[in-house]
């Protein structure tokens, strides 16, 4: 007697009269996680389970019983996971929450075993339908109609389950811990005849046809007298997503990589069972990949300029899996001649400007979309200029504005460009097809031009830029003035007249060189700097001056 009640502890026991039995099973103390403000706490029978948003602290379940008891030639004619709610006054209680299937051997309270109990809840192994818990007086149980074949599955292992709250964010269910209010409840009766024929057990079930990016999922079931799968499977068509297993239920999931006319996938099944050694299975399916879209618009054209009035053809080059529709769309400067839902079309250029279009193509259920405006019609486009400030004594950069309304970087690469730039002591330091960096010593302002030249005539701009930081005094109007564009060789004698402080730049103007004790005599071979030209700033204590040189040792 004294035996019976220590074993009521962890499950109680029935025989009723028809040879059933029936007991009911408590999970382990660890029951789930609640986190508050990323902090991970335990749930334990003890001090109840929260299912959802309590006062902030979002709790999770999780339930693990053992099944260990269970007689092996058991049959499983009843199953079902009774909760209680506590009771009380509580703001915010109820919501619906779902049973799934988990693996067993959880234990700690952490961010990865927070995140699995959620992620697992959301990966296909929901095994029941949702159950809402209007108050704190319901009382529901979970999952008789589904429950008893899980429980059939793993006689003599572990099982376990996860509850989730729908809503977990702004409700909670909050269930007793107690014993007698929460448990597993399964009845059973026992058989007394050899181990089940295998059957469907060890038949491979998954899909046949898919498309490259799909993620595919392939299972075996195993009656539990077997114990081992292997799966096979191309690994440069499919790429493991990930592997769910269970005592008697392997699932494999895959992402697909690459499209192919056929390929095999195949899983053994192996028994434990010497009586039904003849029953291993080595099951193969035959599948096929179907590709998607995966292709570019070109423009069938000799140059990427060209005049108006002029037609252009369009074609799609890549993928495009029979069947699926094609719909080309102008967005810009072009109307439409033919070739509508194909892959080839043709369209007419009306004026001057982008030529921009568009193709959408639809394919079992999603759209894929590309643009090519790599087309100019006619001469460039006009525009502005825009700089950074221009600081006195140092080099500042413009560049084209308004290049994205249109001028494609194809077409730019069939034009030619021209920046000038006029003002005192003012040069160009270096230049791209959109960009320049000018360099200006004394100027109050410097004009910048720029011109841009295609097959079809010439844009240009004038735009005018005040220095606008450093403080900038004009040189002697009777004394020298070093133009811009002017080089002078630094083998040619320099007047070092009475020269206390020489500065160095390079054509970027970064300083690369400063000497504040000259004392009336610099040679700037003497310096480590490389050939090439530089500008060289000298003050005699009252005025500076500038010019540029060419060191050429």
């Amino acid at each position: 007697m004294k035996k019976l009640l220590l074993l009521t502890l962890l499950f109680a026991i029935y025989i009723t009269g028809s040879g059933q039995t029936t007991i009911k099973l408590s999970p382990k103390d660890f029951c789930g996680i609640t986190n508050k403000s990323n902090v991970f706490a335990k749930q334990t029978l003890a001090n109840g389970i929260i299912i959802g948003n309590y006062n902030g602290s979002i709790g999770r379940a999780y339930f693990e019983f053992d099944l260990s008891g269970i007689p092996s030639n058991a049959k499983i004619t009843y199953a079902g996971i009774r909760l209680q709610p506590k009771a009380g006054q509580y703001t915010n209680f109820g919501g619906k929450v779902r049973l799934e299937r988990a693996p067993d051997g959880m234990t700690d309270a952490n961010t990865t075993t927070w995140n699995l109990i959620k992620t697992v809840g959301n990966s296909g192994d929901y095994i029941g339908t949702e159950v809402e818990f209007p108050n704190t007086a319901s009382i529901k149980t979970l999952g008789e109609s589904f429950l008893p074949a899980h429980i059939q599955s793993r006689i003599g292992k572990k099982i376990a389950f996860l509850i989730n709250h729908k809503n977990e964010q702004n409700q909670f269910v909050y269930l007793t811990g107690n014993k007698l209010d929460f448990y597993l409840d399964i009845s059973y009766t026992t058989q007394s005849i050899l181990p089940p024929n295998p059957g469907e057990s060890g038949t491979l079930k998954g899909p046949k046809t898919m498309y490259v990016g799909d993620i595919v999922t392939y299972s075996v079931i195993a009656d539990k007298d077997f114990d081992k799968t292997v799966w096979s499977y191309n690994t440069t068509i499919f790429e493991l997503d990930r592997r769910i297993q269970y005592q008697f239920e392997d699932n494999l999931q895959l992402k697909v990589k690459k499209a192919t006319s056929a390929t095999i996938i195949s899983v053994k099944v192996t028994s434990k069972d010497p009586n039904y050694s003849s029953m291993n299975k080595n099951e193969e399916m035959e599948v096929v990949v179907k590709p998607i879209p995966d292709f570019t618009i070109k423009p069938v054209v000799t140059g990427f300029i060209v005049s108006n009035n002029s037609e252009i053809t369009y074609k799609i080059e890549g993928i495009v899996p029979e069947g699926a529709k094609i719909t080309w769309t102008a967005i810009s400067n072009l109307t439409y001649i033919s070739g509508q839902s194909t892959t080839t079309v043709k369209f007419k250029t009306p004026s001057y400007g982008c030529a921009k279009i568009k193709v959408d193509i639809e394919y079992v259920g999603k759209k894929y979309t590309q643009e090519n405006a790599d087309v100019w019609v006619g001469a460039p486009p006009k525009f502005t200029l825009s700089s950074w400030p221009f600081p006195c004594g140092s080099a500042g950069a413009i560049k084209i504005n308004d290049l994205a309304l249109g001028y494609s970087e194809k077409a730019l690469a069939e034009s030619s460009v021209s920046w000038k730039v006029s003002g005192v002591d003012a040069f160009i330091a270096s230049q791209s097809k959109t960009t320049c960096s000018a360099f200006c010593r004394w100027s109050n302002c410097i004009v910048i031009n720029f011109s841009m030249t295609n097959k079809y005539g010439t844009t240009s701009a004038d735009t005018y830029y005040p220095v606008t930081t450093g403080t900038c005094k004009q040189p002697d109007p009777g004394g020298p003035i070093t133009q811009p564009g002017r080089e002078r060789s630094a083998l040619a004698p320099i007047d070092q007249t009475e020269i206390k402080s020489v500065k160095i730049y390079n054509l970027s103007g970064v300083l690369v060189y400063s000497d504040n004790a000259v004392n009336g005599s610099f040679d700037i071979k003497s310096t480590i700097l490389t050939d090439g030209v530089y500008i060289i700033e000298k003050f005699d204590g009252e005025n500076r001056t500038s010019e540029k040189i060419m060191l050429k040792r």
